[in-house]
């Protein structure tokens, strides 16, 4: 008797592999969206380093600029419009996305930056836009 063992043989974009920095890979992960990328914090932070997945990077960086609004937390005040030019910077640099929304994220962080009421602009223009953020590289 034979079975077919085709649909329980990994494939090779599914596999669970090792990258360049030694680091363990899980295809399956890659495929449903959840690359895990770490990029530099902005000044000020706690650690160098954050991890997230690719595709919640809008609103991890929404996250971020809100916390930045609210009070100091253990004395480190970081502005909410350095935040979003750290971050737009972060895109360009890993290129997470296509140029149009880059584009557009240096417009939205010039505008928030000149803006009277930051805290409104912020909430009518910058978070809509993070939040419908696509990652290339999900």
């Amino acid at each position: 008797m034979s079975y077919d063992l085709s649909a329980f043989d990994p494939k090779p974009d599914n596999a669970i592999g090792v990258d360049a920095n030694g680091d363990r890979t899980f295809g399956f992960l890659s495929a449903n969206g959840l690359v895990e990328i770490e990029v530099p914090t902005p000044a000020g932070s706690q650690h160098p380093t954050e991890r997230m997945h690719a595709k919640d990077f809008g609103a991890h960086v929404v996250r971020k600029i809100e916390s930045a609004f609210g009070p100091d937390y253990l004395d480190q005040k970081q502005d909410p419009v350095q935040n979003l030019h750290h971050y737009v910077g972060v895109v360009k640099g890993l290129q997470l996305m296509d140029r149009g929304t880059i584009r557009r994220l240096d417009e939205l962080a010039g505008k928030f930056e000149k803006a009277t009421d930051k805290r409104e602009f912020f909430a009518s223009e910058v978070k809509p836009f993070l939040h419908n953020l696509d990652p290339k590289r999900r």
